[in-house]
């Protein structure tokens, strides 16, 4: 049972663990009130960051590259591009237009720099923490809650089971959580089960292209490391699914990102042997 515990403990640690590392002050989370963006104003939410251009084609000059999580602002909307599309992935095509926008940044080089950028990077939501690690002090917090508990109203959890081994305290291994002012985040995990731990995420309105990217922040921001690439993504344009997982189909995380008829979003998940 020991074992168990241990497994789980890693589990855990896998989730909260990333390996990029970029400036802290680029970084906006809120830990005491719900996050609140103002109009016209987005947040840059590719973790290789984005290059800022000197006008509204993909090919242009570059004037600066933009780190994951800068906040930009929306200029003159008459300079908006036709729809362009970049292939993200193989299988995942993300489509948006050449924006004019204003930098909002603590780097004083980027701050103020006005430009062009490629809408289909930005989001309205918070984003992750891209350098996050779960704590002995805050009991190895995944990503994911640790994302849900900074930036959203957190309400009490239910329908919660705890366990416990060989000595150890007790914890909850499965339980629903709402978050935000309107309770309509919704969050369950259930890992009360031996060898690994299983979980969904709800986020109303977030877009089956900002799920994607807060998915690779979250759970596997190695992907993006250039000496491995260790899990393969895929999109199926019919059921609207997409697909992370071990290349190799081993131990390890596989997520699903889900869009119903209703293009409501579900984040799937199960990490574990």
């Amino acid at each position: 049972m020991k074992t168990n515990y241990l497994l789980l403990i890693l589990v855990f640690s896998f989730l909260a663990l990333t390996s990029f590392s970029i400036p802290k002050n680029s970084i906006t989370t809120s830990k005491k009130t719900e996050y609140v963006i103002e109009k016209d104003t987005f947040n840059i939410m590719a973790s290789h960051g984005i290059y800022l251009r000197d006008s509204a084609n993909l090919t242009c000059n570059k004037l600066a590259k933009l780190p994951y999580a800068t906040k930009i602002v929306l200029l003159n909307q008459d300079t908006i591009s036709d729809e362009l599309t970049v292939q993200e992935t193989k299988y995942f095509e993300i489509k948006g237009r050449m924006q004019k926008v204003k930098v909002i940044s603590q780097i004083d080089s980027l701050n103020n720099l006005e430009g062009y950028v490629f809408d289909g990077y930005l989001t309205k939501f918070p984003v992750p923490v891209l350098d996050y690690r779960g704590t002995q002090e805050n009991d190895y917090l995944s990503g994911d809650l640790y994302y849900l508990q900074s930036n959203f109203k957190n309400h009490d959890r239910y329908e919660i089971k705890r366990q416990k081994y060989d000595g150890e305290d007790e914890y909850d291994c499965a339980f629903q959580q709402k978050f935000g002012s309107k309770k309509d985040i919704q969050y369950k995990q259930n890992s009360c089960g031996e060898g690994g731990m299983d979980w969904d995420m709800m986020i109303p309105n977030l877009s089956l292209r900002e799920a994607y990217f807060f998915a690779i922040v979250l759970y596997y921001q190695e992907y993006y490391d250039e000496n491995t690439i260790p899990h393969t993504i895929t999109f199926d344009k019919k059921t609207k699914i997409i697909s992370i997982e071990p290349s190799d189909q081993g131990a390890g995380c596989y997520i699903s990102i889900i869009e119903n008829k209703n293009k409501i979003l579900t984040i799937s998940g199960y990490c574990g042997c």
